[in-house]
């Protein structure tokens, strides 16, 4: 049984039966609308939590939260080693691959847990927040959690059955806030924020697995270990740099200004972030697979990533513009006059999340035509120009100093890079660098259309609204005017059939 957007079933011996396969670009703009929804989705919800728990709890709390969140995601970036991508582009026998996997990411995991749970003092030492011990060894459990789950998701992700895993991520994200408000109500703290996380958890892994096409069990083959661990090894060292230099301010910001202004900070970064969460997020379920089925043909593929930069750039700079321009009210009117303070960082860290998005998507095409060293190199390239300046920055400006740091190495250091990685592909991104020219022609006449709005307009809501739709409305208005933006929409002939020999997964059903 098929759904809307999924692949369809092998055809005669074993082969996928391209005359019957609905066209790469129609599956993947199904899941991508998937993939929208189900971010739009997830950011109302974090959105209203957020607003919520930012009149109950205390900027300390936010900060040993900020503390315990940073474990949880460096854990899991590299708890599946990799291997989720290269399940997602595997060309073998899909079914001992998954079985390997299976078995490969529950060691990890198990690993991970006990080094944590011993290096929990050392690290709330480290970060200066000595009463968060317990807190780190609880949280850290997410990543058993999630190791049950990270094989049914690569699968669900390489069918294109984005549909499938919006429904299994959306009753854990209710979960999850719902007992975090409650909890946080009771008078439990940065508890309620860790209990909260980890029953969401619970909830999305046992729904993935129950969607899964498939339900491997655990299994090894050396052959197939050692095929997926040389493509996954390098994506999890690059994903755990990637995390580690997102996560460096805090760890810098908690050391240097103390716990309240990380929880300030973390409140400036979450803004920032907006943009990327509700676009780039959408984007990146399909873009590595989108990317993989291309390889082979150099036209599509340029014309791919080309295409697919200009529309995320589009999709994201009204965004960010507006959050920049109107950091103020933005903080103010959602988190309450107690986090103003928070705004000095945001229009600075808002330029970081817009580069941020781009730079992410270069790293999902080199992960998709296999060079995952490249993804590598770049993690590590940003992570070692980041922490001098990151720690200059807090040193000099606070929390400001920290998001100008993050502003700089981003785009003058790591975006640039990211292109030249794409350079060996045989890609010409100068479509897109051209693109870019006219899209900032758009966003500087939005910007001047909020300013003076904002300008005119009494009080935070009304600054933000007016401001807000006056940024969208010149944004959109601009876009429109100028052809080659219009182009971007238009859907020319389908790409030519997936390139992929082996059998697609199938519903079992």
């Amino acid at each position: 049984m098929t759904e809307p957007g999924d692949p369809l079933p092998p055809g005669a011996g074993g082969e996928l039966d391209t005359t019957a396969a609905p066209p790469l670009r129609r599956l993947v703009a199904v899941n991508l609308g998937w993939g929208l929804a189900s971010q739009t989705g997830a950011r109302a919800v974090s959105a209203a939590t957020a607003i919520l728990l930012a009149r109950i709890l205390v900027p300390a709390d936010y900060g040993v939260f900020a503390v315990a969140t940073i474990v949880m995601e460096l854990l899991i970036s590299v708890n599946d080693v990799g291997l989720f991508t290269a399940i997602v582009r595997h060309r073998g026998d899909m079914a001992v691959a998954a079985g390997t996997a299976v078995s490969l990411t529950m060691v990890s995991s198990a690993a991970l847990y006990a080094v944590s749970f011993a290096a929990a003092p050392w690290v709330a030492s480290a970060l200066n927040v000595p009463n968060a011990i317990p807190i780190l060894r609880v949280a850290a459990l997410v990543v058993l959690i999630d190791a049950l789950c990270s094989v049914p998701a690569a699968l669900l992700t390489r069918a294109l059955r984005l549909g499938r895993r919006a429904l299994a991520e959306a009753p854990g994200l209710v979960v999850n806030a719902v007992l975090t408000i409650w909890l946080a109500r009771d008078g439990f703290g940065v508890w309620s924020l860790v209990w909260g996380r980890l029953a969401g958890a619970a909830v999305v892994a046992a729904l993935l697995i129950a969607l899964a096409p498939q339900r491997p069990l655990p299994g090894f083959d050396r052959r197939e270990a050692r095929e997926l661990l040389r493509f996954g090894l390098p994506l999890a060292g690059g994903g755990l740099l990637t995390l580690l230099l997102l996560n460096l301010d805090y760890i810098v910001v908690g050391r240097v200004l103390g716990p309240v202004q990380l929880g300030l900070y973390v409140v400036a970064f979450n803004i920032c972030t907006w943009p990327f969460q509700l676009v780039y997020l959408a984007v990146q379920r399909v873009s590595v697979v989108g990317f993989a089925r291309l390889v082979g043909d150099r036209r599509a593929l340029g014309d791919g990533l080309n295409r697919s930069l200009a529309l995320l750039a589009s999709g994201v700079l009204p965004g960010c513009l507006a959050i920049a321009l109107l950091a103020g009210p933005v903080v103010r009117v959602v988190y309450g006059d107690r986090w103003a303070a928070a705004a000095t960082a945001v229009p600075l860290l808002v330029v970081f999340g817009g580069v941020r998005t781009l730079e992410a998507l270069i790293e999902n095409f080199l992960a998709g035509v296999g060079r995952s060293l490249a993804v590598l190199w770049i993690s590590a390239a940003w992570l070692l120009s980041l922490l001098p300046a990151i720690i200059l920055g807090a040193n000099l400006g606070g929390i400001r100093g920290v998001g100008a740091a993050h502003a700089l190495v981003a785009a003058v250091i790591v975006f640039p890079l990211a292109l030249s990685m794409t350079r060996p592909s045989g890609v010409d991104l100068r479509p897109f660098l051209g693109q870019l020219f006219r899209l900032a022609s758009a966003g500087l006449a939005a910007a001047g259309a909020v300013l003076l709005v904002s300008s005119a307009l009494p009080g935070d809501v009304p600054r933000l609204l007016g401001g807000g739709a006056a940024a969208f409305v010149v944004y959109a208005a601009v876009w429109a005017a100028w052809p080659d933006l219009r182009g971007l929409l238009r859907v020319g002939g389908d790409p030519p059939a997936p390139l992929v020999p082996e059998t697609p997964v199938s519903d079992p059903q």
